[in-house]
């Protein structure tokens, strides 16, 4: 669908709520969100297999655990000696991806984090907020005020939390090449006083030749300034995919030294040939997967972008993660985007360098603000609002989203812009003995609230 600033869409089916309550299965109603992403291009070319069911696809996790409590959509392209499988999770995060080398995401290890930490993610910091405070609850250790908005869940730290609370979707969008996600991004340490006013926008464009390009969008509607990101926070299954490349600016590569994350695996983009990799051994035919982010100034106009890498824990660590992570470091304020372009190879090593070529020039990082949108109609009959409004498809400047909620006490339907309308609120104190302010904690994963979509932005 082609848009245009100032053009009228009339949007029905899953936008309209009159249908939307008579409809049985609100997730599944109407297809008109594709007015939602359309500042986001849709690149045709390559052809992908959709499925909405979780099927066995041989891939081994932690015991216990239940991959359909994550899935939310698969997109496959290719055959199974060349191609590759991925998974998106709930949250909006690619929690599996299969190729030629096996699953590529570790296995969820991580107690309480499971297909939360491990994946591919988008993460959010405020770094002014972010402390590093440590409080002792029992045997563990907790930072109660840490700021990190992740692009999957939350962690199951909270003793009123069961099961992981994953990024309520708000909106989704598909077609024969590409498939879009719209989560609201969650703070990841809970109990927290913080809010999140993070729009994770994630479109998966796939190219002729298989190439993944992973477009990100991050929105901040809320009053924090957003000025660390991951984008893509990642990394892989180091006993299926053991051997890390790093290029270099010259246009060669080479395996880098197994090290801890912690350790000295950080570098500027442009001190590289703008794209790693990760491959079964070191060895022209192996197969692998290559991350490409960009190395030149015309791909950085709008961050300083750096690399980082090292495996999580030790060695014989049983997480089996070796990190991989892209850091944009700008500031993004209020009713401002963070628009993200990288691109996922997955070949053998032999072609890669070819491969990659036409791509680093094509990744870019960028802040915006958009001046003008389309419009869409949208017919509400909600316990507050009701009848037709006329609202824009993007975060046009001097808007605020709207949001359809559901107060699950009573079954009614409300039109929104406080997405913690309906979340219970308790004082922090006893979570942090130290902390002398009156914030209160907010949990949007209490079950009082259901998130429904995104109506557009006023």
């Amino acid at each position: 669908m082609t848009l245009h600033a100032g053009s009228m869409i009339k949007v029905g089916g899953r936008v309209a709520l009159t249908a939307m309550l008579a409809a049985a299965n609100l997730a599944t109603v109407g297809a008109d969100d594709d007015a939602l992403f359309s500042f986001m291009p849709v690149e045709s070319g390559g052809m992908v297999v959709h499925s909405s069911e979780c099927t066995d696809n041989g891939s081994e996790w932690a015991p216990g655990l239940e991959e359909k409590k994550v899935f939310q959509h698969e997109i496959r392209w290719g055959d199974k000696e060349t191609g590759w499988q991925l998974r998106v999770g709930k949250g909006g995060q690619i929690y599996s991806f299969v190729g030629p080398f096996g699953e590529a995401m570790p296995p969820q290890i991580h107690k309480g984090s499971e297909w939360n930490d491990e994946v591919w993610q988008l993460v959010s910091i405020c770094t002014s907020k972010n402390d590093r405070t440590l409080v002792r609850e029992g045997k563990v250790r907790k930072r109660p005020l840490a700021y990190f908005i992740h692009g999957s869940g939350v962690y199951k730290r909270d003793p009123k939390l069961e099961e992981t609370f994953y990024n309520p979707v708000l909106a989704e969008s598909s077609c024969d090449s590409s498939y879009a996600i719209l989560n609201w991004g969650q703070h990841a340490h809970v109990p927290t006083i913080y809010k999140s006013g993070a729009l994770y926008y994630t479109r998966f464009n796939t190219l002729k030749d298989g190439t993944i390009e992973l477009n990100y969008a991050i929105h901040n509607f809320g009053d924090d300034v957003l000025n660390y990101f991951n984008t893509p926070w990642g990394g892989v299954r180091h006993s299926n995919l053991p051997v890390h490349i790093l290029s270099t600016p010259d246009g060669s590569y080479a395996p880098t030294e197994f090290i801890p994350f912690a350790g000295k695996g950080i570098k500027s983009a442009h001190l590289t040939g703008g794209w790693s990799g990760f491959f079964t051994k070191n060895d022209p035919e192996a197969w692998g997967i290559a991350l490409v982010f960009g190395n030149s100034r015309a791909n950085h106009t709008a961050a300083k972008v750096r690399y980082r890498w090292g495996y999580a824990g030790n060695k014989l660590n049983p997480r089996d993660y070796f990190v991989s992570v892209v850091n944009p470091l700008v500031p993004v304020k209020k009713q401002e985007t963070l628009r993200v372009k990288v691109y996922v190879v997955v070949d053998q090593l032999k072609n890669i360098s070819k491969r990659v070529a036409d791509l680093v020039p094509m990744a870019s990082y960028q802040v915006s603000s958009f001046d003008d949108a389309p419009q869409v109609a949208v017919q509400v009959d909600s316990e507050n609002r009701s009848g037709e409004l006329k609202l824009y498809a993007w975060p046009k400047q001097g808007t605020q989203p709207l949001f359809l909620l559901k107060e699950t006490k009573t079954g009614k339907y409300f039109a929104s812009e406080d997405l913690y309308q309906f979340s219970s609120r308790e004082s922090f104190s006893k979570y942090h003995p130290k902390y002398e302010g009156d914030a209160e904690v907010l949990r949007p994963y209490d079950g009082n609230t259901e998130f429904i979509k995104l109506l557009g932005f006023e």
